[in-house]
């Protein structure tokens, strides 16, 4: 009986491996598209296509299982309302479901400054997810066709890689006896999982590996092959399949980052607003002024601020490269009509626009909005707000003169001898001083105490504020467990090490927020008795 169990074992490890060799893998390279007619030709763009396609059949062979969809065979199994060149991202996955390939490929052209870009991206339809992305650039298509030749092979690699570890994997089934007639059970090691950059989380044979949510990481594996993948916010899949021989055995993963960078540092004018005012964004989404990582491809920029243009501009950011803007922004402008009256009479006075002197009163001219106006010898401010495109008339009013006629409180009858003063003085001396000795302490104690009770409520408005920051921290936490339960259950890795991750941050921020609520809380109490 056991003779027969082996031999239907073996046979069925037969028809796998048969089963394996017999099925291929199809990857499609989809029609290369183009932001706006004036990148590059029709001709050119299907030249660039051709020439990925290309790429793709040297690197991944029929002799090795894959097939590389012809544009015939595309276009044939593509439904008629289905148009390529407006698809990207999921778009192109749901295209290769369509096309039924297993891999799909497309590239997009487009013109940053005087150079055209072609950025590429690869997509397993199965999972739905971006093997990764290759981007070029180049003054002229020629250029592109040589980029392409010299740094398609990573990307289309990234496939044989798969693919090879689906056939080790099932070459890798053994069925046999132990010598005391057991079943043979593989030896268990210990093995240090490394990668550059640190942080990432590791799976094996597609199952994520307890205890290296984070590397650097020791795991217990079996002997044999296994496939490894370390995947890492913003860093494209590091994947290698490794045969484990030995205990201490050191495994090292090497992702490379799948962004770019983008700088943002507008220069605005010398006293004209503050840098605080800027609102950035890209894509809709705020962003800071130094480093942004974005994905590799084509965002929208725009720049806003009170008291200069609007700016909004496309850009490709490509992977591992950096892209600033340090242009001087625009400011707007208004109009204004200064005058100035003193006593009730205009005057002629000197104006400071942004602390240079631009004439006198009355002035009319173009001014940036923002402004800062000042009339006089002695610049009194100006509180004008000035609109953009619209002439605004304003006049400032100077200090009066005082009357020549009465330059003292005392009428010339009435001029006090220096004995009067003196008396008046120590007169004012002597109230002081009895005041000073009976009004004053009363008066500080209750500044102190009306102090100390002022702080107290403002500690406990911020221990209510701290306390729903806790609250809000809490529920959050919670949506974070949903999604770490739903990315387990899809078995997607990276998303459930991205979810730990965020819930681990939201217990640290909701434990802190319930110790500030307390202290203040404590605190407050202390300073009400001590104000009372």
């Amino acid at each position: 009986m056991k003779k027969i169990c082996f031999w239907v074992m073996i046979a069925m490890a037969g028809s796998s491996l048969s089963f394996a060799a017999s099925t291929g893998k199809y990857v499609a390279v989809l029609e290369t598209a183009a932001e706006d007619t004036t990148v590059l030709s029709r001709s050119e763009l299907q030249h660039l296509t051709d020439k990925l396609r290309a790429e793709a059949v040297k690197e991944l062979p029929a002799e090795q299982g894959f097939t590389i969809m012809t544009r015939e065979n595309i276009e044939a199994m593509l439904p008629p309302s289905k148009g390529l060149a407006e698809c990207e991202g999921s778009c192109l996955v749901e295209t290769g479901k369509n096309i039924s390939a297993d891999y799909v490929a497309q590239g997009r052209a487009g013109r940053f400054g005087k150079k055209i870009t072609l950025t590429v991206e690869l997509y397993e339809t199965a999972g739905a997810k971006l093997l990764g992305s290759l981007s070029v650039e180049s003054p002229d298509a020629d250029g592109l066709l040589d980029a392409i030749e010299k740094n398609s092979t990573p990307l289309f690699n990234k496939i044989k890689t798969k693919a090879s570890f689906f056939q080790s994997g099932i070459s890798g089934l053994s069925y046999g006896n132990s010598p005391n007639g057991g079943l043979a059970l593989p030896q268990q090691y210990i093995v240090n999982i490394t990668t550059t950059p640190s942080g990432a989380s590791v799976n094996m044979d597609d199952i994520p590996l307890n205890g290296c949510s984070r590397t650097p990481c020791k795991v217990e594996v079996s002997t044999g092959e296994h496939h490894f993948v370390a995947s890492l916010r913003e860093y494209e899949d590091a994947d290698s399949l490794v045969s484990i021989t030995g205990k201490d055995q050191e495994i090292k993963l090497d992702l490379h980052a799948n962004f770019g960078i983008l700088s943002l540092l507008p220069k605005l004018a010398a006293g004209i607003g503050d840098s605080n005012d800027l609102d950035m964004r890209v894509d809709g989404r705020p962003v800071n002024r130094r480093e942004n990582h974005l994905n590799p491809g084509r965002h929208e920029i725009s720049i806003h601020h009170k008291c200069y243009e609007d700016v909004s501009f496309n850009l490709i950011i490509a992977q591992n490269k950096t892209e600033s803007f340090t242009d001087s922004l625009k400011p707007r402008h208004g109009g204004l009509i200064l005058s100035a009256i003193q006593n009730g009479v205009p005057m002629e006075s000197a104006v400071f626009i942004n602390g240079i002197r631009k004439g006198s009163t009355p002035w009319s001219g173009q001014l940036p909005v923002c402004s800062h106006v000042e009339v006089g010898e002695n610049r009194i401010p100006v509180e004008v707000s000035l609109q953009e495109g619209s002439t605004v008339r304003y006049t400032q009013t100077l200090g009066d003169e005082p009357d020549e006629e009465s330059p003292s409180t005392y009428s010339s009858a009435e001029i006090p001898t220096p004995s009067a003063l003196a008396d008046e003085s120590s007169e004012s001396t002597e109230n002081s001083s009895v005041y000073a000795m009976t009004a004053t302490p009363e008066a500080n104690d209750q500044k102190s105490m009306s102090t100390a009770r002022k702080w107290a409520v403002v500690l406990w408005t911020g221990s209510a504020v701290s306390l729903g920051s806790g609250l809000f921290f809490n529920y959050q936490g919670q949506h974070f467990v949903d999604n770490y339960n739903e990315a387990l259950a899809a078995k997607n890795h990276s998303d459930a090490t991205s979810a730990y991750n965020d819930l681990q941050t939201s217990n640290k921020l909701r434990a802190a927020s319930y110790g500030v609520a307390a202290g203040t809380l404590v605190l407050g109490f202390v300073l009400w008795i001590l104000g009372g």
